[in-house]
């Protein structure tokens, strides 16, 4: 029988040796044997006398055949090629091993290398002139010497002791097919592995993806990692998500590497490069070079740093945007943004908007800044705010009146505060010109020491209690200070209180137009009149002392009273 063979064989002193596959021709027992020999640990070079001899054991034992020496072999790099011949009768069927000599060309004692090497019986499967006689084709499965007999799919192989009818590896016949297979069962048909080594799937021999098998204390997911082949997954991390890109670029003569990296549980980065998540359930979901970096942080755009917990930051800029407190939405946007629903334009009527933008001196159709359009006129504009109550403050305008405004959708608001939250204090108002609608007069808030006092009511300055008023009493009184706002529906234009000092009581007119309790008993009362103080307690009447009227005059008359009680309009003008 025709066959080829090869054969490892080592030293522990400096030489290991291999033998080479050869045809051997049945009348013919020569074989090529090949080996590498090795001098101080590094292959040697050069010419070496080899001497072989055949043993029945691994020491000691029955000189066989030989020994044979082969002089002057030549040696490059390690490797050398011999020609044995030990004759017919030695390779019978039993063990045998091969005992290997080496010394220098050129004479010397051989160094005997050890332990010996085993021939196994593929080196001597010789031409059998008995087995040569056998037609091609007529040995069947069962005429082998197997342990078994073989199912279908299945191939011959060797466990070490004996023939073996076995599966193919991954499966056999139960393989995957580069076609597709059917009739899987899910948890029991599976690609992958049975232990704990990563899986890798190339393309073009590049890493394409990554399995990962991750566990803490814990915790236990195993770590998606997709797309470049440096991209990584860090600090023992688990549940963490590379979902694609990273990079190799080149930015000029500079190689630059831009992996994508997870190194905290549960990060997820969705593509992108040179993005990274040390936060724990932090997401980026693509960009470049975006850090999500506090607990269950987003990072978005490019150069994004997310640092808080529960920060959310999208940056457009190429310089760096950094969150700057925990569990808040940062935009840092060139051309401001905006957020749509549904939107129509139109510079007519007829047309809505829908939706809330902040364009940043950006102009919009015909609208710059900020707008929130309800779904009423295509005119009406609003930015709404609700704070903690139904407040519901806006800023807009209705397109009429060529006007910005700023109130409440709520009718029951009817105040408005300029307020600083963080000092807690009113603020200053700045304007060019003020219009109010509300009222007619300047009032001022004063305690009263009168239990009870009506709009429109004369007051007095209180000599007992400094910076308090009282009903007037007596006529061409003096100490008249105003009339009680309010009287037949004239409210206060201006009321002015100062905290921590005049905060209760009620608003006296102190300037401005006013209705006025008035008694005319003592004489009518004409518009242009002087009015002051009377004898009925909180009334004005028609001043017609001129020797008394001097620092007592409440202001003019704006309507007249022909008798009897009732109100008058009138100009507060004290002197």
């Amino acid at each position: 029988m025709k066959t080829s063979l090869k054969m490892t064989l080592g030293a522990v002193l400096w030489a290991a040796m291999l033998l080479q596959p050869s045809t051997l021709l049945a009348q013919g027992t020569a074989f090529t044997y090949q080996g590498r020999l090795d001098a101080a640990g590094a292959p040697a070079n050069g010419s070496f006398d080899l001497r072989f001899a055949i043993y029945d054991a691994a020491s000691g034992g029955s000189l066989l055949a030989g020994p044979q020496t082969n002089a002057a072999v030549a040696v490059s790099n390690g490797l050398f090629t011999v020609t044995l011949d030990f004759d017919a009768g030695v390779f019978t069927g039993p063990a045998r091993w091969l005992d290997i000599g080496v010394r220098t060309n050129g004479g010397g004692a051989f160094t005997a290398l050890s332990p010996r090497q085993e021939l196994r019986p593929t080196p001597y499967a010789l031409y059998s002139p008995t087995a040569g006689g056998v037609t091609n084709g007529s040995v069947t499965a069962g005429q082998l010497r197997t342990t078994n007999a073989p199912a279908a799919g299945q191939v011959l192989a060797y466990n070490g002791s004996s023939l073996v009818w076995t599966n193919l590896p991954g499966g056999g016949a139960a393989g995957w097919s580069l076609t597709g297979n059917s009739g899987t069962t899910s948890g029991v048909n599976f690609l992958g592995t049975t232990d704990s080594q990563p899986l890798e799937l190339k393309v073009n021999n590049a890493r394409a993806l990554r399995l990962e098998w991750a566990s803490s204390v814990t915790d236990f997911s195993p770590n998606v990692i997709g797309g470049y082949g440096q991209n990584n997954v860090f600090n023992g991390a688990v549940g963490a998500t590379i979902a694609g890109g990273g990079a190799r670029s080149t930015f000029g003569n500079v190689l630059r590497m831009l992996p994508n990296e997870v190194g905290a549980d549960y990060g997820s980065i969705g593509g992108g490069n040179g993005n990274r998540v040390t936060g724990v359930g932090g997401t980026v979901p693509g960009g470049t070079g975006n850090q999500a970096n506090g607990f269950a942080s987003f990072a978005a755009g490019r150069n994004a740093r997310a640092n808080d917990d529960g920060a959310f930051v999208w940056n457009s800029y190429s310089r760096a945007a950094t969150s700057f407190t925990s569990n808040r939405f940062h935009v840092f946007a060139q051309n401001g943004f905006s957020v749509d629903y549904d939107v129509q334009r139109q510079d007519g009527g007829g047309s809505h908007w829908a939706g809330f933008g902040i364009s940043g001196g950006q102009t919009l159709s015909t609208w710059t800044g900020a707008y929130l359009d309800d779904t009423g006129d295509w005119h009406s504009r609003y930015v709404i705010a609700y704070g903690e109550g139904n407040e519901q403050a806006y800023i807009g305008g209705d397109g009429i009146g060529n006007d910005v405004q700023i109130g409440s959708m709520n009718p029951t608001v009817t105040e408005v505060y300029m307020w600083n939250a963080a000092s807690g204090c009113h603020m200053n108002l700045h304007v060019a010109t003020l219009t109010i609608n509300g009222g007619c007069d300047l009032a001022e808030l004063f305690e009263i020491s009168t239990e009870r006092v009506a709009p429109g009511s004369v007051l007095v300055i209180d000599e007992a209690h400094p910076g308090r008023l009282k009903l007037s009493t007596q006529p061409y009184d003096k100490r008249v200070a105003g009339v009680v706002s309010g009287a037949n529906g004239v409210h206060p234009g201006i009321s002015l209180h100062q905290a921590g000092v005049n905060e209760g009581g009620e608003n006296v007119a102190l300037s401005g137009r006013v209705y006025v309790l008035a008694d005319a008993d003592e004489a009518p009362i004409e518009p242009g009149d002087l009015l002051t103080t009377s004898a009925t307690p909180g009334y004005a009447m028609k001043a017609t002392d001129p020797a008394r009227t001097q620092g007592a005059v409440l202001g003019k008359a704006m309507s007249g009273l022909k008798a009897g009680k009732g109100t008058v309009l009138i100009l507060v003008t004290l002197q």
